[in-house]
């Protein structure tokens, strides 16, 4: 698979990447949030049944302060709860959704307004004086009896909503790890495809299977591979003037090499400052006559492959130009042999070597 293709499909996959990590934090954050309202919810029952009960608790409390002495004062706690009770318990019914909890709220409504009819009695009759009756109400035990099943049920209720609390937290842990564990997954493959496009790009950047094209003065400081199907193309032009492309290093090449100019006669220059030029036997070299100026090659060139001199251009090589067996040299034009040349087969058109 060309390094193109690699390249397109990392970013395809990385949109696909991002696609789906969005989509599966999204739907975590959402079961968060309902199993996160769902466990406030809960707590919220709790504490208004525990107020709900101390409210009870401290009303009972107060109408024995007012048997004993008489004082309004002690009735307040009492008459808070009877203004709100009703109100209290039917929160409790609405916002409880566990069925065994609702039968306990079913039993916790009858025992309550049994419990706030007997209070109000203690305190009718204390306040008509009614001692006697005080002191039957008082000590009939029904007050007690009705208080203890009061704190039974509404301990029953308070024990499930604890346990469904319980499981909530659990439930909600779970979906914490889950999103974790979604976020480190991902972050991994984002990882993994950071790497891989890196990868594609140096490797694309390495081996050229497309066009390069050098204008102005340009340095490669890397290494070069340019493959079957490439196209470096050095080119002089109006924007940029003359074209240097240096390469600091021995080049080989499968491809096309071209040396042109657009505009104007701007001289093109292929360099290699260290190392030996090899056209190999499926490469193109092409002093191309574009619209003047001067080809050159700045480097020792070893020729397996096609090298071609269009008409009426000029090619200087610097260095030793080595002939080899399956080569083909075309000169329609002019070659300079700065360097000297050395056959070792190969046909040559044109000129001749040494």
């Amino acid at each position: 698979m060309k390094d193109a293709q690699k390249t397109t499909l990392s970013l395809l996959g990385a949109i696909l990447l991002v696609a789906l990590v969005m989509v599966l934090s999204l739907g975590a954050f959402r079961r968060i949030e309902v199993a996160a309202e769902a466990r406030k919810q809960t707590f919220l029952l709790l504490s208004r049944a525990r107020d709900l009960l101390t409210s009870l608790i401290d009303a009972e409390t107060g109408q024995r302060g007012f048997a004993l002495t008489g004082d309004e004062a002690f009735l307040e706690p009492y008459l808070a709860v009877r203004d709100s009770i009703g109100g209290r318990l039917e929160e409790l019914h609405r916002l409880t959704s566990s069925a065994p909890a609702l039968a306990h709220l079913d039993v916790i409504a009858p025992l309550a307004d049994a419990k706030m009819a007997h209070l109000a009695l203690v305190i009718e009759s204390r306040r008509e004086g009614d001692m006697d009756a005080v002191g039957a109400a008082v000590g009939g035990g029904e007050g007690r009896r009705l208080m203890d099943s009061l704190r039974a049920e509404m301990r029953g209720y308070i024990e499930i909503e604890e346990g469904l609390l319980e499981q909530q937290d659990v439930d909600l842990q779970a979906k914490l790890r889950s999103l974790f564990t979604i976020i480190v997954i991902a972050s991994l493959l984002s990882l993994l495809l950071a790497l891989s496009f890196a990868y594609s790009i140096h490797r694309e950047s390495r081996h050229n299977n497309g066009l390069l094209l050098a204008e102005g003065t340009t340095t490669l400081n890397g290494t070069l591979t340019a493959g079957v199907g490439s196209v470096l193309r050095v080119r002089g032009s109006g924007a940029y003037g003359a074209a240097l492309l240096t390469l600091p290093g021995a080049f080989t090449h499968t491809g096309a090499i071209e040396l042109t100019s657009i505009d104007a006669g701007y001289n093109a220059t292929l360099a290699v400052t260290t190392g030996t030029l090899t056209n190999a036997a499926a490469g193109t070299i092409t002093a191309l006559a574009g619209l003047g100026g001067a080809r050159t090659l700045a480097a020792a060139l070893d020729q397996f492959g096609a090298l071609t001199i269009a008409a009426p251009r000029t090619l200087t090589i610097s260095g030793l130009l080595q002939l080899f067996a399956g080569s083909t040299t075309t000169v329609n034009g002019t070659l300079i042999k700065s360097g000297g040349c050395t056959y070792f087969g190969g046909t040559i058109t044109g000129a001749t070597c040494p």
